[in-house]
């Protein structure tokens, strides 16, 4: 018998909350990938032609996975470094200029037209990813007050989501406290207001953390190579996402972990001082984990060995859907090296009641 969240939430313990996308889903937000998929089709249905479609389709619509198996820089890169070593060491001049060998010139064309064509499309998905979320979360408040209500329950909030779902939460949140007397709970995300903006300090009074990045949040080279991680505020008639797609534009990178393996995943974490933050703090909390709307597939295993091996974790709970059967179950206890008792699952739409 599967158990409410009532039933073995206990408001005199630490909780914690870690969230994937079924969390948008509970409250009334359909981001599942396949739906993101279909919007971006409507927009961009010449560029995610069958042969891209029919991946994501045998990919279950995991468009990380997809876009991993679709990449054909890695099948050729071997060939990229083999030509452009040939061409420095026998480099024909004229008028001062390098002159490409006639022999490697129809290799040069097909790689420049591969990497060309898949350079198009990750700028092109990601803008259409950006769209396709706007469309899907809009300016709705629906859900939103609900969904907050529920986080509330929990010391620190962690998500694997980068859709402005929870960013709006925040806000609405921090708004709700402000020239009140009322101890709400506050949204703290590390980002500090300055001359530049908001940019991200480390700080151990900071209690929400999207490990894989999010929309908001990007990463921009200051001069002498000095990097800073900033978060966009939409201001007055400018919309949260226009602002991202804005930072795009110019250049800015949208640093969010999309990639179709873990190795790859914990890679570009460690490369980023706020996601490595946030791992590290998923790694070192203390009491008890709720599991909400998560897949526990292998590509996410860095995020779950950080649990497997933080033994300062009392509880595990996970969240189960009518759709999650057996095999579900059965993978989220492998990929957390967890025994099953009669509180490791709870009823995912109970959070509601």
């Amino acid at each position: 018998m599967i158990k409410k969240f009532s039933e073995i939430y206990d408001e005199n313990k630490t909780n914690h909350l870690l969230a994937g996308n079924g969390f948008n889903q509970n409250f009334g937000y359909d981001t599942s990938y396949k739906n993101i998929f279909k919007r971006m089709k409507e927009f961009n249905s010449d560029v995610y032609h069958e042969d891209f479609a029919k991946i994501a389709e045998d990919c279950d619509y995991d468009l990380e996975l997809a876009l991993e198996q679709y990449d054909p820089a890695p099948k050729h890169m071997a060939i990229v470094y083999s030509v452009m070593r040939e061409f420095i060491r026998s480099s024909e001049y004229e008028d001062g200029k390098k002159l490409l060998k006639y022999e490697h010139r129809a290799t040069f064309n097909l790689l420049g037209k591969i990497l060309f064509k898949f350079t198009h499309l990750i700028r092109t998905f990601r803008l259409d990813f950006i769209n396709a979320l706007m469309g899907i979360i809009g300016d709705a408040p629906r859900g939103r007050e609900k969904a907050g209500e529920f986080i509330q329950k929990f010391s620190n909030v962690f998500t694997l989501n980068y859709g402005s779902f929870l960013y709006r939460i925040e806000i609405d949140l921090n708004n709700r406290s402000k020239g009140t007397d009322k101890q709400e709970w506050k949204t703290k995300d590390g980002f500090i207001e300055g001359r530049d903006g908001f940019l991200w300090e480390k700080s151990n009074e900071q209690n929400f953390f999207y490990i894989h990045g999010a929309m908001q949040i990007y990463r921009e080279e200051r001069e002498g190579g000095n990097v800073e991680i900033g978060r966009t505020t939409g201001k007055g008639n400018d919309r949260i996402e226009s602002m991202i797609v804005k930072k795009i534009d110019n250049g800015e990178v949208w640093d969010i972990v999309f990639e179709g393996t873990s190795e790859r995943k914990r890679q570009q974490i460690k490369e980023n001082i706020y996601m490595e933050n946030a791992l590290n703090k998923l790694s070192a909390i203390k009491g008890n984990l709720f599991l909400y709307g998560l897949s526990f597939f292998e590509n996410d295993d860095h995020i779950w060995e950080a649990i497997r091996n933080n033994n300062k974790i009392d509880k595990i709970h996970i969240s189960v859907g009518p759709e999650d059967g057996d095999v579900y179950r059965k993978r989220a206890l492998a990929a957390l090296d967890e025994k099953e008792s009669d509180e490791t699952f709870f009823d995912s739409d109970s959070i509601n009641k």
